[in-house]
């Protein structure tokens, strides 16, 4: 049965990593009009349309987004939303669960990434040094680490924490 369940687990994460690639290469050029047209910062038109092809993803992924809340969030405060990192589809639930626009914390390794850590600069994402103590705090401290990061944070837009361990 543990060999079935391996089987299907390895399938599975090869049929994600595929449908991924596929979508990314077809959006690519579109990603890149959108960077030349819009540049950095906030963008909605971005943002919808990133939502509406992480929620295809999703559905191709055999993945149904349901989303409970306890209260309803206001439009027009900042948030900082914050989760376990559990994979890469953390991300995915991110983009397709928050209409508003919102930026990424993440680790700087990748904004190294080709094509990913491209679009992540470009669209205004935070970069974290995990290897520094005082950069780490710094996602979650605004009082005591460099202000360049914490401009971003002050807009109105909300931001998104995954910590690897929390």
């Amino acid at each position: 049965m543990k060999f079935i369940k391996n089987t299907f687990e390895i399938l599975w994460t090869i049929w994600c990593l595929f449908i991924a690639g596929f979508f990314l290469l077809i959006n690519l050029p579109i990603l890149m009009l959108f960077t030349l047209i819009f540049g950095e910062g906030k963008n909605n038109i971005v943002d919808a349309y990133l939502r509406f092809w992480a929620r295809v993803i999703l559905i191709f992924w055999g993945i149904r987004l349901v989303i409970v809340r306890d209260k309803k969030i206001d439009a027009n405060t900042p948030y900082i939303y914050l989760s376990n990192h559990r994979s890469y589809l953390d991300v995915f639930i991110a983009v397709a669960g928050i209409k508003k626009q919102k930026k990424f914390l993440g680790k700087a390794e990748v904004f190294q990434w080709p094509y990913i850590g491209y679009f992540a600069r470009k669209f205004g994402h935070i970069s974290v040094q995990r290897e520094s103590e005082q950069a780490r705090k710094c996602g979650y401290t605004e009082r005591k680490c460099e202000r360049r990061n914490f401009k971003q944070l002050k807009k109105t837009l909300p931001t998104w924490k995954i910590p690897h361990r929390i």
